[in-house]
């Protein structure tokens, strides 16, 4: 997300709006003294504090799949199959480790998210991202680098991680059809105009030049 100065005052205009609309929303309903209709669900308030404070494990059920992608990742020996930075340097700033990176692969892989500012956006607001990652957020460029620097190791583990799958029943047993068409893309030779008319001239050239030839023999003989 691109910030410019006049974010901050379109946030407070928002707010404002949300403002008015719930004093209008208020005086056109009834509304008790807790603050909200009887006859709706009520949510909690986003200042409420609470006695004991929340765990993230509380957010995931237990048959999540990201637990899968958790437990997978985890039984890896990362760095025999290839990646880099499974041994952190000694010096320099920390960087993620490879585990953190490719569990937020794996779930762009299977919920069919592979951009790597998609993947950024999902770190900081997915609670399953959140609970995979442990509260990790890296940037779109430092996801963007693993998957470019690692990009056969990467393969090697989504094969091993569809074969788990099915070994375990995982997948559905349905049938799957791809219906697709080839078309040539426009700045091919042979949609070109100029190529088709620079290949006609030559053949042109080429059949009077054979067409000269075959009349001098003849002329020879």
């Amino acid at each position: 997300m691109v910030k410019c100065p006049e974010w901050g005052e379109a946030v407070r205009k928002c707010i404002g709006l949300a403002n008015y609309f719930s004093i209008q929303t208020s005086n056109r309903y009834c509304i008790s003294d807790w603050g909200f209709d009887e006859t709706l669900c009520p949510g909690n308030g986003r200042t409420q504090s609470i006695l004991l404070p929340e765990q993230l494990e509380d957010y995931v059920s237990e048959d999540n799949p990201v637990r899968i992608i958790d437990v997978f990742v985890d039984s890896l020996d990362l760095g025999s199959l290839g990646f880099g930075g499974a041994k952190p340097a000694q010096t320099g700033r920390p960087s993620y480790h490879p585990n953190v990176l490719l569990k937020i692969y794996i779930y762009g892989y299977l919920n069919r998210v592979q951009s790597s500012r998609r993947l950024e956006r999902e770190a900081q607001r997915n609670i399953e991202v959140i609970w995979l990652t442990s509260r990790l957020t890296p940037d779109f460029k430092t996801i963007a680098d693993f998957r470019k620097n690692n990009g056969p190791a990467i393969s090697t583990v989504c094969r091993q991680f569809v074969l788990m799958c099915c070994n375990l029943d995982l997948f559905a047993n349905t049938d799957t059809a791809i219906d697709g068409s080839k078309f040539k893309a426009v700045n091919l030779y042979a949609m070109d105009l100029r190529y088709a008319v620079h290949r006609t001239t030559s053949l042109n050239c080429i059949h009077s030049r054979n067409t000269l030839d075959w009349g001098r023999t003849l002329s020879a003989k």
